[in-house]
């Protein structure tokens, strides 16, 4: 088997890392220039079709779905199964990102099904990649990495499908992105 000539898992530590800086930044300006914005009655795509926020919005999931690409192979990189079943769902999860970025809003129904592809898939990833830390390494990483996606799931069962429950999701994202970037430069030699 040819094996890629980079360290992947120091990689993607930085891209981890990465995500919530530019993601971050990306919003705050999308937000700064759409004035009705408010976390309680506007989702985050919406910032995607407003006049002067798209272009940040948009380009800041679409730059942030592809450092998440990167982090997924990182986690298929530590090669436990349960590890690389939650990297495929961390890679599906990452092209929804993108594809929330392309397909914006105006696209109507087909919009919809990307963004509940992008979360559905992000909190299936927490569970098998939680998991596999857990079963392979007993580091507290995995068990917060699985409780995250519990959190996730909780808030949309309790609050269903409103803005704010979208905004404590992706922080919660957010947050499990720097841990996990933490995580891999902490062990960027490890290997299953």
């Amino acid at each position: 088997m040819y094996k890629i000539p980079v360290n992947l898992t120091g990689v993607g530590g930085l891209s981890a890392i990465l995500i919530p800086i530019v993601f971050g930044l990306f919003v705050i300006i999308a937000v700064y220039n759409y004035p009705s914005y408010s976390p309680y009655t506007t989702y985050l795509s919406d910032l995607g079709v407003g006049e002067a926020s798209s272009v940040f919005f948009n380009s800041g999931v679409v730059i942030a779905g592809l450092l998440g690409i990167i982090v997924s192979f990182a986690v298929y990189e530590f090669g436990s199964k349960l590890c690389r079943i939650g990297s495929v769902l961390l890679f599906a999860s990452a092209a929804s990102l993108i594809g929330v970025g392309i397909v914006t809003e105006y696209y109507g129904v087909i919009h919809s099904v990307i963004s509940r592809t992008f979360f559905i898939s992000a909190v299936m990833s927490l569970f098998f990649i939680g998991a596999g830390i857990v079963k392979t390494t007993k580091n507290a990483t995995g068990y917060i990495t699985f409780i995250i996606g519990l959190l996730i799931t909780i808030l949309f069962l309790i609050f269903g499908l409103q803005p704010i429950t979208e905004i404590f999701s992706v922080g919660l994202l957010v947050a499990w992105s720097l841990l996990i970037g933490a995580y891999f430069i902490r062990s960027k030699n490890y290997r299953q």
